[in-house]
């Protein structure tokens, strides 16, 4: 069994040694075979202000999957992000137009020959309860979010859909992004950077830093999914877990559901975040930060992508 490593980042609860990952990263072109066009029909615009004077932002509409929502920033560019997680039936429609297709990986991944999810029931940590994954994509519900991908099945994933993962604010396209240590403190540099507003999740969950957890600064049980989140489909028409404010209203299940890998790395694993929502502190934007080998499956890891926006008016800041 491949380890893994689960950090909640204020009290220490439970460290697990990892195999790092590579800080060798190269270019990678998207990868655009068999890419379908979005059935949700994703896309929002920014049109507050005089398209000759103010920049206009737009999400790009040939993609595939969940609907994408615009994100500003302060500063810089705005991005976009899935309003909800990648399901079983999306990843299967993947799965089946890549058939024996593995390229458009970064270098990192070359190992990486099947993106079929782990399928296996098992019990790791006595302490955290059960891990389960599975079913697998023939038996899995269509419309119930995917979990027990590793992260390089998640960056091929949306690649493929015409997005990419989430990460870092203004990061390399097409690389993945390594954190280095802090030489003073010797922090992991995933962890570092990770409960900031310049990981791209983070900011979106907690509402661009204003808030502990999507809905605000007070923890409400049940308000995110929780232990059965197998069970849950991933219709936002229902979910009451999202932000209170625009655009942070359109993006559900930041807290709770399942684990969703972002293109943060250090030369220990790669970032996951989210989870079951469980307690207060698991259950925050900050909390249960998790990080894994890259082509560790058993992590329980689901997929929300990204991408960047598209200027359609004006001109760049």
């Amino acid at each position: 069994m491949k380890a893994q490593r689960r950090v909640f980042v204020s009290a220490a609860s439970l460290v697990v040694a990892v195999v790092g990952c590579s800080p060798q990263v190269e270019n990678v072109a998207p990868d655009n075979s068999a890419k379908a066009s979005n059935e949700s029909g994703s896309a929002d615009a920014s049109s507050q202000h005089d398209a000759s004077t103010e920049p206009v932002w737009s999400c790009p509409r040939e993609t595939f999957g969940a609907n994408l929502v615009l994100i500003p920033v302060d500063e810089g560019n705005p991005y976009c992000i899935d309003d909800r997680e990648v399901t079983y039936g999306e990843y299967k429609k993947f799965v089946d137009a890549k058939g024996s297709d593995f390229s458009g990986q970064p270098p990192e991944c070359e190992w990486n020959k099947d993106y079929n999810p782990n399928s296996k029931y098992y019990t790791l940590y006595e302490d955290v309860g059960p891990m389960r994954c599975g079913p697998s994509l023939d038996e899995a519900e269509p419309g119930y979010p995917l979990r027990c991908v590793d992260f390089c099945d998640a960056w091929a994933y949306c690649a493929w859909s015409g997005k990419r993962l989430c990460g870092l604010r203004g990061a390399k396209p097409g690389k993945v992004t390594v954190v280095p240590r802090n030489s003073e403190d010797l922090e992991y540099g995933s962890f570092r950077v990770a409960a900031t507003t310049e990981n791209e999740w983070f900011n979106v969950c907690s509402q661009g830093g204003t808030s502990e957890y999507p809905y605000g600064n007070e923890y409400v049980a049940s308000t995110c999914p929780g232990a059965n989140i197998s069970y849950e489909a991933a219709d936002t028409s229902r979910s009451q877990c999202s932000g209170v404010e625009p655009p942070y209203d359109r993006v559900y299940n930041m807290s709770g559901g399942v684990e969703e890998w972002v293109n943060i790395c250090d030369l220990d694993g790669c970032v996951y975040h989210a989870g079951p929502a469980v307690d207060p502190y698991a259950s925050s934007c900050a909390g249960g930060f998790g990080a894994s080998t890259i082509g560790n499956s058993w992590s329980e890891g689901g997929i929300r992508c990204c991408s960047d926006a598209v200027l359609v008016a004006g001109s760049s800041r």
